[in-house]
């Protein structure tokens, strides 16, 4: 309610009319009991082909034990799960689909499996988890005995019991998975009733019953123990009545009723077909029907949907809120109650309706209608500002809690009257504020009496009025509060300590009786008046930086505490939320959006019994808990007339029950009926990869079976982008479903989802994941239940275990490896250092010692002229000149850029032309090219290098020939050297005796794990190969 509009209603008031007044309300309170009664439209949720529907002729409905909802229509078959449909088609050219588009009816079994029945293409078993259709069709030795499929039950037994078109079959299945159909036939008995059982009606009852309905009896048949044989017993036989349609069977397990649709629908208590009541009115016969949980019979006939309570024997006409939905209840064609009590109602075309029962708590009434004030009449009656009357019958109690609870019996408009203050005393007389005055209406005696307020500076309609312990009359006048005696009939008024200047608003708002003490709530702040001394505190206002002060100074609501009435008060204000005054300390708490109230403005206070309270917004009702801080929130989706309450419009009636008045009417409610709905059960919907649906009958698909019912799914690391979709099954408040949910592994808490209905987690690392999810209502727990899913990132190759223990050893090895080297490169280098130690001493040691020893000698015959010294000293420059050529060779040797082959044969052709240059020899050298890529360790180099030097330096000695033909080749990854001169030759049995020079070689082409091969003959020169 906008401030303006408050303003015009009070402007409105300045009009006297006292004597229509009375004459009107006489009139009206002794016309009160033949009033007309209406029911309140209901709201109904569509789901058509907009939300997915296949097809909108509806055939029939079922929900499995995961909660999905499965339709079936003439073009295909449906899975809802309240946000998302899933339909299921024929293929021609895949065998693994359904039977055919064209469908009559579904069942689930109590093994769970789904049954769906064609009307021309037989039964079909489908598979929910690989979508595929298992297909039974007439035609077989044992096969059903036609393709046009009626309806499917079952027994305790686990038989099914088909309709079909030529009548009925009964189907067992074994363990094994061997089926058998039996036929039930028209022999015995049957035989005398054979042209009536060609459309009969099966129906097992909670007894194991199984009922057949033909147009004329009610037959229980009975089978052998063996399951060979049966018998028909006639139970129940029909009045005159034509062939179509034949009777259905409904029964309440709860209250163990049967009900029978014929022309007179009939009901049997505890079964007993002996003891036959009338259900309802005669002559209705009903195409479609469900029973609800409350017990109540949803039917449809000739166009109308009726609601019918069999205790009662009261009924009404279902009508929707939405027109446009009122064409979908007069083509009704199946009815059904899910397992939470929703009812669906499928039409022929325009797809279905749901209708929710968890919205009946909050019985809604007068719509469009804006109330402003309620007023108690009496337990069964409350009064509106609109002078209207709401009756709650008592003969209609029961109908009444579960439904809409009241009824408008009259309503009459009167301009005077239509916008009045209202109060009620103690002997149930109605005070009525008027222009200047105030109104009583005695209710027992119609009489009524106009009191003028005698204060002529002030024109005026008192606001607010109440009645205290007293019968006092106390109210609102502008400047003044003001007391009215009906005893003496005087008033008295008392100002405010601070000046109530002229507003658009009333100064007083709201009036609350504490003792002797009166609460005044007005538009600054909150007063406490003694009506035994008539003082007046000062005001309680708010204060700028004290959270401890009023949280605003419009004040429209006051209340009790329910567990401290002495020591607390609570007070709603304009945009200041609820605030919790203590009255010892003077110190207020408040309540605001911050703590979770859906609104700061507070119209309404009404403490249950519990010590809760609920308050009315303009943005829904609020159930607040103060001991707990518990917050619950209701918004239209629950019942409410609307978001949006009006002030002053809240009463807690004698019987305990609750009303709030909002722009599209009132609510009531008993507080102790709206409890929370227990968290659904949630199950998987859609799985994405990079937002794309995942096909799981495509290969290379990482699931193979529908989402719904996969435990784990594996995916390669480059699939790291997933989506999981998730619905709770559950379409009791569906739209107020909140989910959280956390990928465990990844995420450290939960992350709330509010009604979003999937989650998207993008670059997972490879790793094992479990995604968690669960729902609840929004004033629901999370309970403990939860779906979970096991996703499996494999990583790649280098990411594997093996790989990191192939890496690890790989390291370690490398490490030892390297060590190990280490240590071989210091005992290399040890080794070499003793080598060159070696090869200095024996190479240049002897021949600076030889050096030494000439030189003394030449030195101690210096002064000797006949002493000649010439061939010392040319011994002395010939060990000199092999100390420089070791020494080069060591140098070269130890050179690791020699070890290129390339290098290698430079230093041979060297060495070779500074020997045989001198000596007049031929040189004819033979190098493969191929050595240039090759490359020779120091050590082996080393080797190689000297068995050549000496083959050379033996031919310079002794061969005395005129040509050396060196060649060095490669082949079969062998190095060879052959080394050919045309000298004298020699023997080499008596060379390798009389010489070190030979074994040398043979030692050293050992260490290269070579083959030394030398040939010559005396006079034919020699040839010597080397191989390694």
């Amino acid at each position: 309610m906008t401030d303006k509009n408050f303003c015009i209603v009070r402007v409105r008031l300045a009009v006297k009319k006292t004597i229509t007044c009375a004459v009107f309300l006489c009139m009206f309170f002794r016309n009160f009991h033949t009033a007309a009664q209406l029911a309140p439209p209901l709201k109904f949720e569509s789901v058509g082909m907009t939300e997915g529907l296949s097809q909108g002729y509806v055939s029939d409905i079922t929900q499995d034990h995961d909660g999905f909802v499965w339709i079936t229509t003439s073009d295909g078959l449906n899975r809802y799960d309240g946000t998302k449909m899933t339909s299921y088609h024929h293929d021609p050219e895949d065998s693994t689909t359904i039977g055919g588009n064209d469908l009559s009816c579904i069942f689930e079994d109590s093994k769970g499996r789904l049954w769906i029945g064609t009307r021309n293409h037989g039964l079909d078993l489908f598979d929910r988890e690989t979508e595929t259709a298992k297909h039974f069709r007439h035609g077989e030795k044992n096969s059903i005995r036609s393709d046009g499929i009626n309806k499917i039950t079952e027994d305790r037994t686990g038989a099914l019991w088909i309709e079909t078109r030529e009548g009925l079959d009964r189907l067992v299945i074994e363990k094994s998975g061997k089926y058998n159909f039996t036929h039930i036939r028209l022999d015995t008995e049957f035989e005398r009733h054979r042209d009536e059982f060609w459309a009969e009606k099966v129906f097992v009852d909670s007894k194991n019953r199984i009922l057949v309905t033909t147009h004329t009896h009610v037959w229980e048949l009975q089978f052998s123990r063996n399951g060979k044989t049966y018998t028909l017993i006639p139970r129940f036989r029909f009045g005159p009545r034509a062939v179509f349609p034949i009777p259905e069977i409904l029964e309440d397990t709860v209250r163990r009723i049967l009900y029978v649709n014929d022309q007179q629908s009939w009901r049997f208590l505890k079964y007993d077909f002996t003891d036959p009541q009338p259900a309802f009115e005669a002559n209705r016969e009903v195409p479609c029907w469900t029973l609800d949980k409350q017990g109540r019979i949803w039917a449809n006939h000739q166009k109308q949907v009726r609601l019918i309570d069999p205790n009662s024997c009261m009924e009404r006409y279902v009508y929707s809120s939405d027109p446009a939905q009122m064409k979908l209840l007069e083509i009704a064609t199946v009815m059904y109650t899910d397992r939470n009590g929703v009812v669906w109602i499928a039409s022929g075309g325009y797809g279905l309706l749901k209708y929710d029962p968890h919205t009946e708590p909050f019985h809604h009434l007068l719509p469009e209608n804006s109330i402003y004030q309620i007023l108690e009449l009496d337990p069964e009656s409350l009064l509106t500002h609109h002078l209207q009357i709401v009756k709650l019958e008592k003969s209609n109690l029961y109908l009444s809690r579960k439904m809409t609870g009241l009824r408008e019996i009259k309503k009459q408009s009167l301009t005077a009257l239509s916008e009045s203050p209202l109060a009620r005393d103690s002997s149930g007389n109605i005070w009525i504020g008027m222009s200047s005055s105030v109104y009583l209406h005695q209710v027992k005696t119609g009489k009524g009496k106009k009191y003028s307020l005698p204060y002529n500076d002030i024109v005026s309609t008192p606001f607010p009025l109440i009645t205290d312990r007293h019968n006092k009359l106390w109210m609102g006048y502008r400047n003044y509060l003001v007391r009215f005696d009906p005893v003496t009939e005087t008033f008295s008024r008392f100002a405010y300590p601070s000046i109530a200047f002229l507003l658009d608003f009333d100064f007083l708002q709201c009036i609350y009786e504490d003792d002797h003490f009166l609460w005044l709530g007005t538009v600054e702040g909150l007063y406490r008046f003694d009506t035994k001394n008539g003082k007046m505190s000062r005001p309680f206002t708010n204060e700028e930086g004290n959270g401890q002060s009023l949280g605003n100074d419009f004040v429209i609501a006051l209340a009790k505490d329910t567990h401290y009435p002495d020591r607390y008060l609570w007070v709603g204000t304009k945009g200041g939320g609820l605030n919790r005054l203590d009255k010892k300390t003077g110190l207020f708490k408040r309540y605001s959006t911050k703590n979770g109230l859906p609104n700061n403005v507070i119209y309404g206070i009404l403490p249950d019994d519990s010590g809760k309270l609920w308050l009315s917004s303009n943005n829904g009702l609020t159930q607040l808990d103060p001991v707990s801080g518990n917050i619950k929130n209701f918004n239209e989706e629950d019942g409410l007339q609307g978001n949006e309450f009006n002030r002053y419009a809240y009463l807690r009636t004698s019987t305990g029950k609750f009303v709030f008045g909002g722009l599209n009417g009132l609510n009531y409610f008993d507080p102790e009926e709206i409890k929370p709905l227990p968290p659904p059960n949630v199950m998987f919907t859609d799985f994405r990869l990079f937002n794309k649906p995942v096909d799981f009958t495509k290969p290379g698909s990482p699931i193979r079976k529908n989402i719904s019912y996969v435990k784990a799914i594996t995916l390669r690391y480059v699939q790291n982008v997933v989506t999981f979709g998730f619905a709770g099954m559950d379409f009791r408040a569906k739209k107020r479903i909140v989910y959280r949910y956390k990928m465990q592994g990844f995420d450290n808490d939960w992350i709330y989802a509010a009604e979003e209905n999937e989650a998207t987690y993008t670059n997972l690392d490879p790793g094992k994941y479990t995604f968690v999810v669960q729902g609840k209502f929004r004033n629901g727990s999370w309970g403990t239940d939860s779906a979970s899913m096991l996703l499996v990132i494999v990583p790649p190759w280098y990411r594997t275990y093996w790989f990191y223990t192939f890496v690890t050893i790989s390291i370690i090895s490398s490490c030892y490896a390297f060590y190990k080297y280490r240590i071989n490169q210091l005992m290399r280098l040890e080794g070499l250092r003793n080598r060159i130690a070696r090869d200095l001493h024996d190479e240049v040691g002897s021949s600076i010692s030889t050096i030494a020893i000439y030189s003394k000698i030449v030195h101690e015959h210096v002064g000797i002229k006949t002493f000649n010294n010439e061939p010392l000293l040319k011994k002395i420059t010939e060990h000199a000149t092999e100390i420089m050529e070791s020494m080069n060779d060591i140098v070269w040797n130890i050179n690791t850029k020699n070890d290129s082959f390339d290098h290698i044969i430079i230093k041979m052709r060297e060495h070779a032309y500074q020997l045989f240059e001198a000596k007049g020899y031929m040189l004819h050298f033979q190098f493969d090219e191929s050595l240039s890529r090759m490359k020779l360790q120091m050590e082996r180099r080393r080797d190689f290098y000297l068995i050549y030097k000496e083959a050379l330096n033996n031919i310079a000695k002794y061969a005395e020939g005129k040509n050396v033909w060196i060649a060095v080749t490669t082949g079969n990854q062998q190095i060879n050297l052959i080394i050919e001169d045309d000298g004298k030759g020699f023997d080499p049995e008596a060379a390798a005796k009389n010489g070190n020079g030979l074994s040398n070689m043979r030692f050293r082409a050992n260490a290269l794990k070579g083959t030394l091969m030398i040939t010559s003959e005396i006079g034919k020169g020699t040839k010597l190969r080397f191989v390694f």
